[in-house]
C-alpha cells in the first residue's frame, strides 16, 4: 500500500505545489516562506546533535514548547529544528522559541520535497508530537535509521476508524517509532490495536 501512496503523491506534485500557492492568496501560507512547504530550508543546518521537533498546529505547538524548554533545561547546547504546519502556529512559536531553535514549515508530504528537507537537515533524532502520521516522511527517516518518538500521541474514534482501512500502512509507520507515549489509555490501546508494538500511557503534556 505503501508503495501505491508514494507512485500517487509522485503524480500530485504539480497539484499540491498549485493548492499551496493558492493558499498564499487566503493568508493560509506565508508568501516569503513559501518554498519552505516545498523542502526547501532558508537556513544552514546547525553542527553538531540536532533534534527535529514537529507540531502541526497551535494547539500541539503549545505542548512542544513545554517540552522543548525542559530538554533545553537538561542540555542547554542542544540545537533543536521545529516544525509546524499552518501560519498562526509559526507566528506563536516565533515568540517563544529558545533561541537555540530554528523554525521552519512542514514540507508537504510528497516524496521529492521530503527527500529534499531529510537531505538538508539530516536529524539525529524525531519527536512527532500528538497524531501527525504522514508516511513518506516518516518512512523516508526509516530508511535513514533516524530514530523517532510519538509524544503525547492521541487517536480521535473517526481517525481510527478511518486508518482501519489502511492498516498495513499505519502499522509500517508506528512500528518505526521506537516508542509512542499516549496522552490516555484509550488512545494507547487504539495505537496498540493499529500496529504500535512499544507504547506507554503519559500524563497530557498541555
Amino acid at each position: 500500500m505503501y508503495l501505491l501512496y508514494k507512485f500517487i503523491t509522485s503524480l500530485l506534485e504539480p497539484l499540491v505545489y498549485y493548492h499551496l500557492k493558492q493558499r498564499v492568496k487566503y493568508g493560509k501560507e506565508e508568501k516569503s516562506r513559501l518554498t519552505e512547504r516545498f523542502g526547501i530550508a532558508n537556513q544552514s543546518r546547525p553542527q553538531g546533535f540536532l533534534l527535529w521537533c514537529h507540531a502541526a498546529s497551535v494547539g500541539e505547538a503549545q505542548s512542544l514548547l513545554s517540552f522543548i524548554n525542559r530538554v533545553i533545561s537538561e542540555n542547554k547546547e542542544i540545537q533543536i529544528l521545529v516544525t509546524s504546519g499552518t501560519v498562526t502556529s509559526a507566528k506563536m512559536l516565533k515568540d517563544k522559541l529558545p533561541k537555540q531553535c530554528i523554525h521552519q514549515y512542514y514540507p508537504a508530504d510528497v516524496p521529492r520535497w521530503v527527500n529534499r528537507f531529510l537531505n538538508h537537515w539530516r536529524p539525529d533524532l524525531i519527536v512527532w508530537m500528538e497524531s501527525e502520521l504522514w508516511p513518506n516522511m516518516i518512512l523516508a527517516a526509516e530508511k535513514r535509521e533516524i530514530s523517532k518518538i510519538l509524544l503525547n500521541a492521541r487517536m480521535s474514534m473517526s481517525s481510527f476508524k478511518k486508518w482501519g482501512y489502511a492498516k498495513s500502512l499505519v502499522q509500517r509507520m508506528l512500528q518505526s517509532f521506537q516508542i509512542v507515549f499516549a496522552q490516555t489509555k484509550m488512545d494507547e490501546q487504539k495505537f496498540i490495536r493499529l500496529g504500535a508494538y512499544n507504547t506507554r500511557k503519559i500524563e497530557n503534556l498541555k
